[in-house]
């Protein structure tokens, strides 16, 4: 839908799945090309805590892939 907000490695962007209902998403992307390889990995390991963690007030992990 819109761009939230951008930074040094990449933005936030508001979709809206149309599948269920018009539910709006916050979407974080990374671009490759301006991290190195350590920040990815420590990037994959927070996404990977996250992903175990069920609090309202942390954000909520629903997928995630590596392009």
């Amino acid at each position: 839908i819109k761009i939230l907000n951008h930074g040094q490695f990449g933005e936030v962007s508001l979709y809206s799945d149309k599948a269920f209902k018009n539910k709006e998403y916050a979407v974080k992307t990374i671009k490759k090309t301006s991290t190195k390889k350590l920040i990815i990995n420590e990037i994959i390991n927070e996404i990977n805590i996250l992903a175990k963690l069920d609090h309202p007030n942390i954000v909520k992990i629903y997928e995630y892939f590596v392009a």
